[in-house]
């Protein structure tokens, strides 16, 4: 049928672009830096530089030196979590970093093709633009791990949108938060979806992993307290900002940081006294969810690098394909900011206009975003119905329609 087949020349685009990306690694490292700088996309050396960090590192942990000490083949002390260690008895080494970057890269683009299955052909050229700008090319170039967390929650949307299999969708979240902490953040797409007696399994497995991930990095325990208390965190764009100089007190950037969210609360309360569709009815809800709640946890407590603008894929179904009038605006919002946002990651010199047109963008994303999460939240709320909570959501209309 003609609907599905966008999703072939989607997969088509991403097949070529993980192409030239294994094509760009065969090049010399100066050459291969001057193109990637060409589209804002600082390479690194040696190729698919994340990926070999991991392995590299894991060959330091067999020859018994410590991830708080830097490891010779990677360059640098082991950021990751513990969790990664449970990969030693596969004996994964640097040498393996190729093969692991087609396991990665063929994981992503098989979740892709799954997860946006039934996007029209305007829709295929929206998504493209978004696979082709810097963002994705940063994370293809380094191999990172993102593009594998951004894999297993797609899958876990895909179940949780079906209904089916919700110990695989707790399993592929919990994982991806073992492996990194912000997928955290997406156990709340399984709000109402699943167990509460599996939901809260998953979320004790995840605060175990978070506990191991702040443990293991004894020079985080000195520093984050500290850091956060200072600057919070912010987007990538905000950092590179402050990298060329562009500061404002931190009482006024917290203050911004803090009316962010509290435009999004306000917005989110009138659109409930309205009235808005109930969530049930709300198609691809849980991407959405799950998708905007990763992207506002990575913004309010960055820092961040510019791939992981990918966990946005997942809120475009919903994003897409929403009904709900009293929306509409802040998914149109949404779509329009986003492009934007992700090309102006092609500037390679950082130049103060272009970065702060793309943090005016990320933050006007965020509080489209967010203003979405919360009705979801309000309503999800109400579904429970606590009684103690009554008094303290908006009083509902009743909807027009």
């Amino acid at each position: 049928m003609i609907p599905r087949a966008p999703r072939y020349v989607l997969s088509a685009v991403l097949i070529a672009l993980v192409t030239l990306t294994f094509f760009l690694s065969r090049l010399p490292d100066q050459r291969r830096a001057v193109i990637y700088g060409l589209v804002g996309v600082p390479a690194k050396n040696p190729p698919f530089f994340d990926m070999h960090f991991v392995l590299a590192s894991l060959d330091c942990a067999r020859r018994g030196i410590p991830a708080t000490e830097v490891c010779p083949e990677a360059g640098y002390r082991f950021i990751y979590p513990k969790t990664f260690y449970l990969l030693l008895p596969t004996g994964l080494s640097a040498r393996h970093t190729v093969p692991a970057a087609v396991a990665v890269f063929a994981g992503f683009i098989i979740s892709m093709f799954a997860f946006l299955r039934s996007i029209t052909w305007q829709q295929c050229c929206y998504v493209s633009i978004l696979l082709c700008a810097p963002p994705t090319l940063l994370g293809l170039e380094r191999c990172n791990v993102d593009l594998f967390l951004v894999s297993l929650l797609a899958v876990a949307i895909l179940c949780l949108e079906s209904r089916r299999w919700p110990v695989l969708a707790l399993s592929a979240i919990t994982l991806a938060a073992l492996l990194k902490i912000y997928p955290v953040a997406a156990l709340t797409s399984a709000v109402g979806r699943v167990r509460r007696s599996y939901f809260f399994a998953a979320a004790f497995a995840c605060l175990i992993g978070l506990g191991l991930q702040i443990n293991h990095l004894r020079f985080i325990n000195a520093n984050i307290l500290r850091s956060f208390l200072l600057s919070w965190g912010y987007p990538v764009a905000f950092l590179q900002l402050r990298e060329l100089g562009w500061h404002v007190p931190e009482g006024v950037e917290h203050v911004l940081q803090v009316g962010a969210p509290a435009v999004s609360l306000v917005l989110a309360m009138r659109i409930m006294r309205r009235g808005c569709e109930r969530l049930p009815e709300m198609r691809h809800s849980a991407g959405m969810v799950a998708g905007s709640s990763l992207y506002c946890f990575c913004w309010i407590s960055g820092p961040n690098f510019e791939y992981r603008y990918l966990v946005l894929l997942l809120a475009l179904p919903f994003l897409f394909n929403s009904s709900a009038k009293s929306l509409k605006a802040f998914t149109e919002v949404a779509l329009a900011a986003m492009p934007s946002m992700f090309w102006l990651s092609l500037d390679p010199g950082y130049h103060l206009v272009t970065k702060l047109a793309q943090e005016i963008l990320g933050l006007v994303l965020f509080c489209s975003l967010l203003t979405i999460l919360l009705v979801f939240a309000f309503q999800t709320i109400e579904q429970f119905e606590i009684p103690a909570l009554k008094n303290v959501l908006p009083p509902r209309q009743a909807n027009p329609a």
